[in-house]
């Protein structure tokens, strides 16, 4: 087969700065006041991209703030969790709950990234295997909540796959 292309996880949050909502996740949780009249205390969201590409690191590390992040007001990262960084987040959210689309389902946003890539990097030989990933990060969440019920809230079951994780007490 000779070498695989690597797969690069590129991620994407809002910063945690005085006075700078993270839009994204305070949509998600007006949406449950709103419509169920549950309140999930706070929400953060980080957005993946899983982009198949033959990138150098240095060219990787462009990629995230070029493509993806607006290195003001959001923190990127590549090839490593920003779940697992503690100036990003100091505090482990209490649910995680990961979405993204099932195979074979059209991913528009992961076109998108990929076309994005193709023109930075033409030589990137970007394999046209790409793929995005919501993960939504909850604080405060009351105990009569389940967690696959949040998780059926955010995703539909048709076309999305979700995954969820809750901190050991």
């Amino acid at each position: 087969m000779g070498m695989s292309t690597p797969v690069h996880s590129f991620e994407v949050t809002t910063r945690d700065l005085e006075g700078l909502p993270d839009a994204r996740g305070d949509s998600v949780k007006l949406m449950f006041e709103s419509n169920y009249g549950v309140d999930v205390g706070a929400v953060r969201v980080i957005l993946g991209y899983q982009i198949r590409a033959t990138l150098t690191s240095e060219e990787a590390e462009r990629v995230v703030y070029d493509l993806f992040a607006d290195p003001v007001i959001e923190r990127g990262s590549v090839d490593s969790p920003l779940l697992d960084d503690k100036s990003v987040f100091p505090d482990s959210p209490q649910i995680v709950i990961a979405t993204g689309f099932k195979p074979g389902v059209t991913d528009n946003p992961a076109q998108a990234a990929l076309d994005g890539l193709t023109t930075l990097y033409p030589d990137a030989g970007a394999a046209g295997d790409v793929a995005t990933t919501m993960t939504y990060l909850f604080w405060g969440v009351p105990e009569d909540v389940e967690e696959k019920w949040l998780a059926d809230q955010l995703h539909n079951p048709m076309i999305e796959r979700a995954a969820i994780a809750t901190r050991i007490h």
